[in-house]
């Protein structure tokens, strides 16, 4: 059994308790449709080798929980709310970029480009299925699109897109998409930040490595 396939039996072994074990894929490659397939079959989250220890130290805090063993996935609820408007945090975390920049040796000077790009593609067509879930009235397109998109938002460190793609997750899970259609504006908006903020930082960093 591989680790597609111990994903697969571990979530149908959990539909029925309500339960849900955090699962990080860890693979030598980083291309988008790896990602995809790891997600796609209940994974939470891709990281590539050689792992660096802040990059998985990142993604333990990302998806670690107190409590032993499996937890128990948050109902959505009246408490769920997105990020102010009037108070929003830097679009991404720099460490987050700088430690996904150092991945890349001497002889992968593209890997941090290549990882943006696939990124900003990914997730403009996640967008555009969160719309169209809204349009259709498709809370479990919602939940799962909300679900791959906040983890590879996490991989770039867009810490404001992942809480607003929780929002969504939690929503879709409860089975409705009442109230999700602001939280798809917020998260519109906030990608236009992420992805300026990306292509500024791809290119400094890039400048950085070349000098």
């Amino acid at each position: 059994m591989d680790g597609y396939e111990a994903t697969t039996a571990i979530r149908a072994h959990e539909a029925s308790g309500g339960t849900h074990v955090p699962i990080i894929a860890m693979t030598a490659y980083a291309m988008s449709n790896d990602r995809e397939r790891c997600l796609q079959a209940g994974m939470d989250d891709y990281i590539r080798k050689p792992v660096n220890a802040e990059v998985l130290q990142a993604i333990v805090q990302q998806w670690g929980r107190p409590a032993p063993g499996s937890v128990r996935v948050p109902e959505a609820g009246p408490q769920l709310s997105a990020p102010a408007a009037d108070s929003l945090s830097p679009p991404l975390e720099v460490p987050t970029l700088i430690a996904l920049n150092d991945l890349g040796d001497e002889q992968d000077s593209t890997f941090l480009p290549s990882l943006i790009e696939t990124f900003l593609q990914d997730a403009a067509r996640h967008i555009t299925r969160l719309q169209l879930a809204l349009d259709t009235h498709d809370a479990t397109a919602l939940e799962h699109t909300a679900h791959v998109l906040a983890s590879s938002s996490a991989t770039v460190g867009a810490l404001t897109m992942v809480e607003l793609c929780h929002a969504l997750q939690h929503l879709g899970h409860a089975g409705t998409v009442a109230n999700a259609r602001p939280l798809v504006a917020q998260l519109t908006d906030e990608f236009a930040r992420v992805q300026q903020a990306l292509q500024r930082a791809g290119a400094a960093l890039s400048a950085t490595s070349v000098d």
